[in-house]
């Protein structure tokens, strides 16, 4: 894989990743935030940088859960990727405003990963495309309990962003052992300690 910066292991900024997605072939970022709490949001910030920069991107969130929709203060009963995967919305039924910049996002709305049955991780694989050719950038917020699901949607214009606190590295633990044990190993690792709420990045 090439991208941002390449090899396994590499630590990079926020502004990094960006600056190294402008000069390089990856167009499409699958985040793992790792923070404990779960109160962190790396492709929250992430997206934000690259729209500010001047790429058209997009947050797709597939973590289950509303905190991204809640980060970018959309409504909690907004159609979200839940909706576009039973068939029930379409792509552009999902696609939302972050009510702070100008970047767009798709909301989880409850769409469980764990869950796919082989011919929703197909779709899945169809939607993903779909959003990378109306976008120059995309950003997945993934569930980080479905990792045995992650290589489904990993390709070779796609980086893997590990995004948590100060100190995450190549040595973080359970998570990279996790990844290894799937057969995904060249990482990227993005530090930050500030919360992604509201307009902040």
């Amino acid at each position: 894989m090439s991208g941002a910066r390449t090899g396994t292991g590499d630590v990079v900024t926020a502004g990094e990743l960006v600056a190294g997605i402008h000069h390089g072939a990856i167009r499409r970022l699958v985040v793992l935030s790792t923070w404990s709490d779960r109160q962190h949001i790396g492709g929250v910030g992430i997206v934000r940088l690259l729209t500010a920069s001047g790429l058209t991107s997009v947050l797709i969130d597939l973590t289950r859960d509303d905190r991204v929709a809640a980060a970018m203060g959309l409504r909690p009963d907004c159609e979200g990727f839940a909706a576009l995967a039973e068939g029930l919305a379409s792509l552009t039924d999902v696609i939302h405003r972050d009510h702070f910049t100008h970047a767009h996002v798709v909301p989880s709305a409850g769409y469980d990963m764990r869950s796919a049955d082989a011919a929703k991780l197909a779709d899945l694989r169809l939607f993903l495309a779909a959003f990378a050719e109306a976008y120059e950038c995309t950003v997945t917020e993934y569930d980080r309990d479905a990792i045995d699901r992650l290589p489904v949607i990993l390709d070779e214009e796609t980086a893997l962003v590990i995004a948590g606190p100060p100190g995450v590295g190549p040595r973080s633990g359970d998570l990279v052992d996790a990844l290894r044990a799937v057969g995904v190993e060249d990482l990227l690792f993005m530090e930050s300690n500030r919360l992604a709420t509201g307009a902040a990045v």
